[in-house]
């Protein structure tokens, strides 16, 4: 049975390669490690945009204005990999 953080890395991944793909980009290059924001095309507000849809594909409400791609302190800026974590914990809450 898969996990709630393999079904919340699914979801990001696939989120985020559609988005790369529309934008005219290579999707190959995301890796846990990629920090979104600071791909091309990528900004905070775009952030909430693709949580948002993650958040749809997951089927569960989040509170208004998360971004799953910057730290709750608004200024750091998360690697997919603390993303994942993040959603994980929101999923968690909804089971």
């Amino acid at each position: 049975m898969p996990t709630s953080r393999s079904i919340v890395e699914s979801a990001v991944f696939k989120v985020l390669r559609r988005e790369r793909i529309r934008q005219g980009f290579d999707d190959e290059d995301l890796t846990v490690a990629t920090v979104p924001l600071t791909l091309d095309k990528f900004d905070s507000q775009m952030g909430l945009v693709m949580t948002l849809k993650i958040s749809r594909d997951l089927g569960i409400k989040l509170p208004a204005k998360v971004n799953l791609f910057v730290h709750d302190n608004g200024k750091e800026r998360l690697s997919i990999e603390q993303a994942i974590y993040k959603m994980t914990e929101f999923v968690k809450v909804e089971e």
